[in-house]
């Protein structure tokens, strides 16, 4: 990341990354060409874990809603968006279709080319709200058959360990960001980072720059545009 090889071919540069640390699945840094979902697996943490963490954030996800859920990010299409459903006492999620893979990869690269120009200024509450976003983003397109998750939370703690902090633990990271909303998700994430990193006490989220970030689809369209 620090050399920025990922800037104008980030799509390349993803898959190598998942090339270099898969150790499952059938077509390591290959891309899905099918769209790809998960059976019910995720239902006891869904309830269990994820309902709490939404109910104390004020966040809308409730596990058993009868209403179709998932994370909506600025910049992605509701076509192209999570859909977690509930069918009897079991949740399934619809992972997004690959032709809207772009519409991720091009949040993904504006939030990484962000955080690399602003990194060496070290923490700052708009250092890690670009960090959980790129994660978001990325958990979300779910974009490789297995390994999403590892390749994600490897990205994660190197962008942690860039701004001189400890790294954090999987945990439902990935649960939390395909249901929690961009906002909710954040506050959960940085929470995360001041576990780890106690001496973080001070840092939290600007609202300002929060908004910016994650209401204003305009800001990263104008920002894309030039990169």
């Amino acid at each position: 990341m620090d050399d920025g090889s990922f800037e104008g071919n980030f799509k390349s540069w993803l898959e190598n990354q998942h090339r270099n640390m898969a150790y499952k699945g059938k077509a390591p840094g290959v891309m899905n060409t099918d769209q790809r979902g998960s059976s019910g697996a995720h239902s006891l943490p869904a309830e269990h874990a994820i309902d709490p963490i939404a109910r104390d954030l004020g966040d809308s996800y409730r596990f058993g809603s009868s209403q179709v859920q998932g994370a909506r990010l600025s910049g992605i299409s509701e076509e192209g968006s999570i859909q977690v459903r509930t069918v009897g006492s079991l949740e399934f999620v619809n992972n997004p279709n690959p032709k809207y893979y772009g519409e991720y990869l091009r949040q993904m690269e504006g939030r990484l080319t962000q955080f690399r120009e602003i990194a060496e200024q070290g923490v700052s509450d708009e250092a890690l709200t670009f960090v959980a976003q790129y994660y978001q983003y990325g958990i979300n397109a779910q974009m490789f058959e297995k390994v999403n998750q590892s390749l994600l939370m490897n990205q994660v703690n190197a962008m942690l360990k860039k701004l001189g902090l400890k790294p954090i633990s999987h945990g439902v990271m990935d649960f939390a960001g395909q249901r929690l909303q961009p906002e909710n998700f954040t506050r959960y994430f940085i929470d995360e980072v001041k576990a780890a990193n106690p001496e973080l006490v001070s840092v939290s989220v600007d609202q300002a720059v929060l908004s910016s970030i994650t209401e204003d689809p305009m800001y990263w369209l104008i920002f894309t545009a030039g990169h």
